[in-house]
């Protein structure tokens, strides 16, 4: 009861919905799939059993930025993961079980992914399966020249902006994420992963009071739980730059000039 679980590639919703039955109404129950109609036809079937805790995403899981989102206490996936697909155990609460297919060589291992602590999991095998996989984006983003393998959150560090961060899940290559589902509010702990104007902000704001006794300053404690949580990420980020002016505007602007020289 009252546990939080994941379904990838929901489907019908169907398993989402036996699910529902274990965990209650108290409980969080997110499916996602990439087939808008599958999806709706979930939506219209939960509605009528009046499954109202169910959330469904359009999405694909490939896409799932799994640095700011929530984690969950269980977690299914309906079709073969990629070898390189094994970052999404970080969708993991720490306690946390995942039931997955994924590819080994040219088979396929139905695996249980227990997650002991932040940076320990135990895997096990259970049987060799047949699944369809899932499907992978094309690659979008450039590749960097030595492309890294998808890698666990690692250890934090210090941040040039003063505050801890960890270095970001990277997911599979050339495939940006692009989407997040119940995005948790900045905190000191998750502040690593917002962007670096957002993390030079905090790091100023949360340094309190200055030397200038006439200058009125918030305490750290409200910026770090009345403020700084409710900011979107992209909020100190700098404005677009304005196009250059096209060749005639640029002409105009010479004739201007020369006409107020004159």
């Amino acid at each position: 009861q009252g546990m939080s679980f994941l379904n990838i590639g929901s489907g019908t919703g169907y398993f989402s919905s036996l699910v529902a039955e274990l965990i209650g109404d108290g409980g969080i129950n997110d499916g996602i799939d990439i087939w808008p109609e599958t999806l709706e036809h979930a939506r219209d079937r939960c509605r009528r059993l009046g499954r109202h805790n169910i959330e469904f995403t359009l999405g694909n899981v490939y896409q799932l930025d799994v640095n700011v989102g929530m984690r969950y206490d269980r977690i299914y996936i309906g079709a073969c993961a990629s070898e390189r697909a094994q970052y999404l155990c970080e969708l993991l609460e720490i306690g946390g079980i995942l039931v997955a297919p994924f590819q080994a060589g040219h088979s396929q291992q139905l695996r249980k992914v227990s997650r002991l602590s932040e940076k320990e999991f135990k895997i096990e095998d259970l049987n060799s399966v047949h699944f369809a996989t899932l499907v992978e984006p094309a690659p979008t983003a450039p590749l960097p020249e030595a492309a890294s393998p998808a890698v666990a959150v690692g250890a934090p560090t210090p941040d040039v902006a003063g505050l801890s961060r960890r270095t970001p899940v990277v997911g599979l290559p050339g495939v940006p994420f692009t989407f997040v589902l119940r995005q948790q509010p900045w905190s000191l702990e998750r502040s690593w992963s917002y962007p670096l104007n957002f993390r030079h902000v905090a790091a100023a704001v949360m340094k309190g009071r200055t030397g200038d006794l006439d200058v009125v300053c918030l305490p750290p404690d409200v910026w770090a739980k009345q403020i700084l949580p409710w900011c979107p990420r992209w909020w100190f980020e700098p404005p677009p730059a304005s196009p250059p002016p096209s060749a005639p505007a640029r002409a105009l602007s010479v004739l201007v000039n020369a006409g107020e020289v004159v």
